[in-house]
Order: C-alpha cells, then sequence, then structure tokens
C-alpha cells in the first residue's frame, strides 16, 4: 500500500513520470485468465471507477444508423488519454476511436449501426500505461409504429417515469404501478397524491396500457416480536385498515386511467419463510384471503366497474391444493388470476439455477386450468419473474449472456402458454445494488443502473435489454401454433402465426449445439436473439441452434413448418443413455434408457435385453479392478456408460465408546480431512476477497479445516468430528438447522440412476431420498433434527465448543439408516459454516463429497465399505 501523501504528492507534479506511476499502484493486471472480469476496473492504486453511459433520450436505445450518444465521467489527471473500441454481439470491430485527450466529462458519439447489439470499451492511459477500463452498450432497433402489445409488461418493482422513452423502444406495451401499505401514522390521501397525482402522472398519461397492483406483503419484522411469540398474527386491524386507506386513496388517482387493479401475495413464501413472514399455511393464506377481499372491496367502492386481479403462487406445486383452496374462497373478489411463474431462478449465480423449459409452461397450464375452473379467464397474469446476476458482470460475456437467452426462451415459452402478460422484475434497477462491490446482487434485466456525478441513476443496456427488445417486437400479437421438442427435451421449438399471416417458429437447445437442415421455398427472415437480421435465399440452408433462441420468418404455412420440425425432431438428440452406480466394491448397477419412439434392443457380455421406449431398466454388472466404463451395443451402436466408482470406508472400532466432547471415543481409528480447496462448495467461496478467515489448524488462511473418524460396530455408526472454526454462528432450530453451523450427513439404502440416464427436466425428487439429519450446537445445547418425517430418531450426539474448535460426536444406529449385511448403503456428511451473524443461509461448506449440499442426489453418494 503507499500513502495518500505520496499520491498528493504525484498529482501536484503536473505530469505523472514512469516512476510515480510505479510508486502509485500495479500496472493492470488480469483478474483472470480470460481476462478482465468486471465491465468497469481501475489499475491504478486509489484511482476511482469510471462511469461510461448512454445519454440518449431512451438511454441506449436508438435506431438504425442514428448515432449513439455517451458521456465519461472520471477523475481527471495529467496527460490522462484514451482509446475506444465499438464492437457487435458477434464480436466483430465496428469502430475504433485512437488514444486521445480526454476531459473530466467527456461526450462521445458513436456512428449509427445496423440492427443488434454494441459494446463499447474505452481504455485510459498515461504516459503509456493503462490506468482503468468502462464498458457500456447501445442497442440498434427500429422504433415500433402503432400499437403495442400489453402481454410485455414493466414490473411493478421499479417502473421509473423517466425511462418512458425507454420502455417505448424496447417494446413494452403495459405497466404496472404499485400500491403499498400506509405507514403507520402517515395520510394516505397525501401519499397517493405525491406518488399517483405527481410521481407517475408521465405513465398514466402516456400511450402504455396501466395497471396497479397492491404488492406489499407483511413481513415478520413489523410486527412486535413479543406479541407475535405469544401467537398472535402478525396481521391485525390496525395492518388491514392502512392497506385499506393505501387502496382507496390510489383508486380516486386511477379511476378511468388504469385496466385492473389487484393484489398479489406469495402464499408459499410467506408459509415456509419463516425468518421472514408468517412462516406457517394456516397464517399465510389467512392474510392473503383478507388483503385480497380488502383491496378488492376498496376499489370497487371507487370504480365498481375495475378489473380486479388476485393471487401470487410462486411455486407451483403448491396451486393444487393450497392456492386452490384459498381462490376457491376469493372467488368473488377477483376477476383475473395472477401467479409469479419465476423463469426458474431469480439467482443465476448459485452455480445450478433453474432454467424454464424444465415447469415455466407447465407451471402457467395448471395456473389456467385453476383459473378456469373458477369462472375466470383462462389467461393468467405473471406478475414478477427475472434472473439476478453480478452488479459487475461485462456486457459482452458472462452470465450477463446468459441471462439474455434464459429471459428470451422464458418469453416465447410464455407466449406460447395461457398467458396475458408477463412482466420481468426489476426492469430498470438494481436489487440491493452496491456499486463498489462488483459481486453485488443486481437485480436488473433491461438496464444495468449506475450512479453518475451530475445524475442520480445512469441506465445502459444489458445484452437482456437487447434481447427484449427483439422478443417485444418478434412475438407482437402472434398467435401460438404448436410445442416441439426432442424425446430428451434438449432441442426446443415453438411455431406461432404473425398478425401479417407469416409463420414463425423459434427455436434453441437447452445445452450444446445443434444443426437443422432446412429447404426453403421462398426467400425468409433469420432474426437473432438481438435484432440482427438476415435473409435467407430459397433453397437448403443449415440453421445452427445454440442455447440462443433465433426467430425464423417464413411465407410457408404453420401447419406444414410444425409437421417438419415434428419429423425432424424424431431424429434428434440422444437415442440411448446410460450411466453405473457402484452397488459393491467389484459390482456396479447399469441404467439404460431408450429414448427412441420404438424398442430397443440392448447386448451386453453376449445377453441380449429389450427395452421399450421411454423406460430405464437396470442390471447388476460386474467390474474389473479399477474399470471405469461399461461398454455395451443399443440397436447395434455402441455406448459407453461411465462408473461412478466414489467411497468411503468405515473400519471397524477399536476401542471404548464415551461421549465427553473430545471425540476420542473412535481415537484409534484413522483420522481423515476435509480440507480447502478439495472439499469447499460453492467454489465461489474460493474467492479470498469474500471468504478468507485465518485458522490455527489451517495456515493457507482459509476459514475451515475439518479433521473427523468413522467407525463402526455391530449395531452402530460412530462418527466424530473436530472443526476448526473461529465464530459459531447458529441461531436457527428444528428444520432450519442447516442454515447456521451444523453437522449434517445422509444414508441412503440403493443406488440411484445418474444424471446422465435421466430425462432433462425430471423432478430430483426420486432422487433424493434417504436418511438426511443435521446436529447443531444452539443456544439450548447439542440439538438433532431428522428431517422429512415425524417418526423421532434414534441418534446421539454430543457436540461442544473449545477453544474455537466445533467437537461433534454422533452415534447413528445401523437399523435406523438400513445398513444390512450384503446391502448398498451410502452416505456423506457435510460441516456448513454460516460466517455472518445475519445471513440466512451458510456461505459456504466443507463436505467428504458430493450429493448432499448445494443440490442433493443419490447418485453422487459415497458407496460404504465396511472394513
Amino acid at each position: 500500500m503507499y500513502s495518500n501523501k505520496l499520491f498528493a504528492a504525484v498529482l501536484l507534479c503536473g505530469t505523472l513520470t514512469a516512476a510515480g506511476l510505479s510508486a502509485l499502484g500495479q500496472a493492470p493486471q488480469l483478474v483472470s485468465k480470460n481476462g478482465s472480469r468486471f465491465f468497469r476496473e481501475s489499475y491504478l492504486e486509489k484511482y476511482p471507477l469510471v462511469d461510461f453511459y448512454p445519454i440518449d433520450k431512451a438511454y441506449g436505445f436508438v435506431e438504425p444508423h442514428q448515432a449513439a450518444q455517451f458521456r465519461i465521467e472520471l477523475k481527471a489527471l495529467p496527460d490522462l488519454e484514451y482509446a475506444l473500441t465499438v464492437k457487435n454481439e458477434l464480436g466483430q470491430t465496428v469502430h475504433t476511436q485512437k488514444r486521445q485527450p480526454c476531459a473530466e466529462y467527456e461526450i462521445v458519439t458513436i456512428p449509427g449501426q445496423e440492427r443488434g447489439y454494441y459494446i463499447a470499451t474505452a481504455e485510459f492511459f498515461v504516459k503509456e500505461q493503462k490506468i482503468a477500463m468502462a464498458q457500456s452498450a447501445f442497442v440498434s432497433v427500429p422504433a415500433i409504429k402503432g400499437k403495442r402489445d400489453t402481454f410485455f409488461r414493466i414490473n411493478q418493482f421499479g417502473v421509473m417515469p423517466e425511462l418512458l422513452a425507454g420502455y417505448r423502444m424496447i417494446g413494452a406495451g403495459s405497466a404496472t404501478l404499485p400500491i403499498q401499505t400506509t405507514p403507520k401514522g402517515a395520510d394516505a390521501a397525501k401519499i397517493a397524491n405525491t406518488f399517483f397525482g405527481k410521481h407517475y402522472k408521465p405513465l398514466l398519461d402516456s400511450d402504455l396500457e396501466i395497471h396497479a397492483l397492491f404488492a406489499s406483503g407483511p413481513l415478520l419484522k413489523t410486527k412486535n416480536m413479543e406479541a407475535f411469540k405469544r401467537g398472535l398474527p402478525i396481521c391485525n386491524d390496525d395492518y388491514f385498515l392502512r392497506v385499506e386507506s393505501a387502496v382507496l386513496e390510489a383508486t380516486k388517482y386511477l379511476k378511468g386511467k388504469v385496466r385492473s387493479i389487484g393484489s398479489i401475495m406469495e402464499v408459499p413464501s410467506h408459509a415456509n419463510i419463516k425468518h421472514k413472514h408468517a412462516g406457517t399455511w394456516v397464517e399465510a393464506m389467512s392474510q392473503q384471503f383478507f388483503i385480497s377481499r380488502i383491496v378488492a372491496q376498496a376499489v370497487r367502492r371507487i370504480d365498481p366497474t375495475i378489473r380486479i386481479t388476485a393471487g401470487g403462487c410462486n411455486i407451483m406445486r403448491y396451486i393444487d391444493p393450497y392456492e386452490k383452496i384459498i381462490m376457491t374462497d376469493l372467488v368473488d373478489y377477483f376477476d383475473a388470476y395472477n401467479i409469479d411463474a419465476y423463469f426458474g431462478s431469480w439467482n443465476l449465480r448459485s452455480g445450478k439455477y433453474g432454467i424454464p423449459e424444465t415447469s415455466l409452461r407447465k407451471f402457467y397450464l395448471q395456473a389456467s386450468e385453476l383459473a378456469a375452473s373458477l369462472g375466470k379467464s383462462p389467461l393468467v397474469e405473471n406478475t414478477e419473474a427475472g434472473y439476478n446476476i453480478h452488479y459487475g458482470e461485462r456486457f459482452d460475456r458472462g452470465l450477463s449472456i446468459t441471462q439474455a437467452e434464459l429471459t428470451a426462451r422464458s418469453m416465447i415459452i410464455s407466449k406460447a402458454s395461457p398467458v396475458g402478460s408477463v412482466a420481468i422484475f426489476r426492469i430498470a434497477y438494481g436489487y440491493g445494488v452496491n456499486e463498489n462491490d462488483p459481486m453485488s446482487d443486481c437485480m436488473a434485466t433491461v438496464w444495468k443502473p449506475g450512479k453518475a456525478k451530475k445524475l442520480k441513476l445512469t441506465f445502459t443496456p444489458l445484452p437482456g435489454g437487447a434481447a427484449y427488445a427483439t422478443f417485444a417486437r418478434e412475438l407482437a400479437f402472434v398467435r401460438f401454433i404448436r410445442e416441439i421438442k426432442t424425446a430428451d427435451n434438449i432441442v426446443h421449438a415453438y411455431v406461432f402465426k404473425r398478425p401479417d399471416g407469416k409463420t414463425m417458429f423459434c427455436a434453441w437447445t437447452v445445452k450444446g449445439e445443434h444443426k437443422l437442415d432446412w429447404e426453403f421455398k421462398n426467400p425468409a427472415l433469420h432474426i437473432s436473439m438481438y435484432g440482427r437480421e438476415k435473409q435467407i435465399v430459397p433453397g437448403k440452408v443449415q440453421l445452427m441452434l445454440t442455447t440462443a433462441p433465433f426467430y425464423m420468418i417464413t411465407d410457408e404455412k404453420a401447419s406444414a413448418v410444425a409437421n417438419k420440425l415434428e419429423k425432424m425432431f424424431k431424429n434428434v438428440g440422444e437415442k440411448c443413455s446410460a450411466g453405473a452406480k457402484l452397488i459393491a466394491q467389484d459390482e456396479a448397477m447399469l441404467f439404460i434408457r431408450n429414448h427412441t419412439s420404438g424398442n430397443m434392443t440392448v447386448q451386453l457380455a453376449g445377453k441380449s435385453l429389450q427395452i421399450v421406449p421411454g423406460k430405464v431398466v437396470s442390471l447388476p454388472v460386474k467390474l474389473a479392478p479399477g474399470q471405469q466404463n461399461i461398454d455395451f451395443t443399443a440397436n447395434n451402436e455402441k455406448i459407453t456408460a461411465k462408473v461412478i466408482r466414489n467411497m468411503v470406508k468405515i473400519p471397524k472400532l477399536t476401542g471404548q465408546v464415551k461421549f465427553d466432547g473430545s471425540g476420542e471415543f473412535v481415537l484409534s481409528n484413522p483420522t481423515g480431512q476435509l480440507t480447502v480447496p478439495q472439499h469447499v462448495r460453492p467454489v465461489s467461496a474460493l474467492h479470498p476477497e469474500l471468504y478468507n478467515f485465518k485458522s490455527s489448524m489451517n495456515p493457507n488462511g482459509h476459514d475451515m479445516l475439518v479433521k473427523y473418524r468413522l467407525a463402526y460396530d455391530k449395531k452402530y455408526i460412530y462418527l466424530a468430528a473436530w472443526v476448526d472454526d473461529p465464530l459459531h454462528v447458529q441461531r436457527f432450530k428444528k428444520d432450519d438447522l442447516w442454515r447456521g453451523d451444523n453437522l449434517q450427513f445422509v444414508f441412503a439404502n440403493s443406488p440411484a440412476a445418474p444424471a446422465a440416464v435421466r430425462k432433462f427436466g425430471e423432478p430430483l425428487d426420486a432422487y433424493q431420498q434417504g436418511h438426511n439429519y443435521s446436529v447443531a450446537l444452539t443456544e439450548r445445547g447439542t440439538e438433532i433434527k431428522k428431517y422429512n418425517t415425524n417418526q423421532p430418531t434414534q441418534v446421539k450426539a454430543k457436540v461442544i465448543r473449545k477453544d474455537d474448535k466445533t467437537v461433534y460426536e454422533i452415534k447413528i444406529p445401523r437399523s435406523e439408516v438400513g445398513a444390512i449385511p450384503g446391502q448398498p448403503l451410502y452416505f456423506n456428511f457435510v460441516v456448513f459454516d454460516n460466517k455472518d451473524k445475519t445471513s440466512a443461509v451458510p456461505a459456504y461448506w466443507l463436505d467428504m463429497g458430493e450429493g448432499l449440499a448445494g443440490e442433493r442426489d443419490n447418485a453422487l453418494l459415497p458407496l460404504v465399505l465396511f472394513e
């Protein structure tokens, strides 16, 4: 580190010498082997980050061949220069600007371009040394003439009047304004005037179709905790009266200006998130019932003809029976049903994020069936969906690209479903964004938010913004014809009829690439996810399908296009998949799936086996020492199945057993060790700036190290663990013990089909069975929780803290976990570490292997060998 005095002295010299630069900071360094990681970086010590953002009235959305304007704001330095490179989403350079002097407030003009997405990268230099980098972006897209499709809606969280021109340019046709509970002691009329008489007036006066939604549900933190502990509900008369006053006053301004007013509450979240909401189904459902009824009656007092919406289910499996029960009770108080069908997962940072192809359309169909059964329109409204990325994500790669692809695929699926509108969450600004922390969450889809010196907020189009501008144009007012997908659910296509009579089909893969041979009889138009257009001449064409969907427009009849796709997809994708799991040291269970529409003949070791379409068969296969794969033929094609060979050896107990907190009851058995990075999950925990703790047992400086011993006798399996953890955090109980510091272990009794054999999108419930326990040291002492059962456990445990270490002693009855001689048994354990007293989930964990933490999967659990 260098002193501020030295920094100031160099600046006062008038020029910055090479020696001065060397003293001020190190030369630019790559954050990773792939180059710069974040969209703006400073390489000079104490030099602030550069702001680089568009200043067009639509915030980076311009018409084709219209110049785009940007502002650079930075800390002035002597001899400061900048160079500029502009590339399109294909990586092609379309404009460069050689190095030139840069002012503190620099205006940059980039020549107009063809339709597509463009990333501008500015690099800043002093005396030949690069000191900073900043990215910005813009979208070239034709303006929409005439009516916009109201299906594309701006979400109630983050709707901003200053972005009205931007909303028009991206193609949104409607917007939802939020109504929130009147705070205690506040004047509801004044609040309504502030928001609906002034702040949102530009939107109410615009050509967008406007809706309103009461969207503020009660949180546990708003309740007197002593009263809550006594069993009193979170919501009371005072709360409901404040809801009523807020809706009444808002409706006075909204009457005649909005298409609908409604309410929404995510009952599953309120019922399941105990640290944040009610934590019980009865209370959560009662809250929704009273709020929905109060909102509906308050609105109709002011406007008897207004359309009322209600609902809020955000987890598909709860539509029946919970949502069905509550919406049946509310049947007289709403006209249209709304849901929060998230596009698979909010958080792309989790590593294994959800994708829309698994259940989104099924969610819509179930919700539509419920609405129709209650006599309502089968078109449901999706009020809140989106993906979460790092604030610092670059515009030209990484999760920003993934977010754009998943959003586009979600909207195509939504258009192919009984849905009246979809609102993307936080379309405009961040969700808890800390601009100085590039790893901060950013719940923004269309624009990356920012804060510049002269403006409150800045907005730069994300790849998701370019994707939005494309699907809002190409999917506008289309009529869904047919869904087509391969047997393995990897390749998807949707056929639509356009208002101009032409046919459009959208296609993509959920992983990898696929080539689709097509013959066009007439000229056609190919439009990429980012809007880039390519004319297709008549004849044979090879279309490349990737995870980024495209839009193909043709004169062919829609039915003919759909039939052709269905015929092609029969021969696309895997025909046979296989995997194997150890069931003994020298034997594996082989699983084989037939993905074809006909019977499959499998030949293995001289034997023949018939597999019917769509089915999985399993058979035991003897293994040679060290054998990693099993080879066989399926319909005369060679197939190789990989064997999951992970094992854990448990030695026989030698010595006496005693519970005294030392773990010495298995002292004479070998010691194992969980260390960083071999056993750390998730991988993000290896970022030293986030998870670097000192540890006496681990001189490398990472947080935890775990030493453990395993043993068994005729009746029990024993586990002892010494966890080196300077800070013990466990403030939870019962089902939530896993959220704090704890040791969790699981046993399973049968081999599970590996992921390679499963059908894409198949629910994981069948692969998450077993005996799952948490053992934790709480303020009440040692606690044990056996999950997914109401049966008591005979597991015994003792946990103590000693010299910055947590010592676990656990005694597990073999009969309880199904440890039967001659039968396979699978086992794993994990030590969770919650390093933050305010965090609701563990920051990371150390485990003996995969299959327990992160995502339960019995196929990954190690096989137990009793020595």
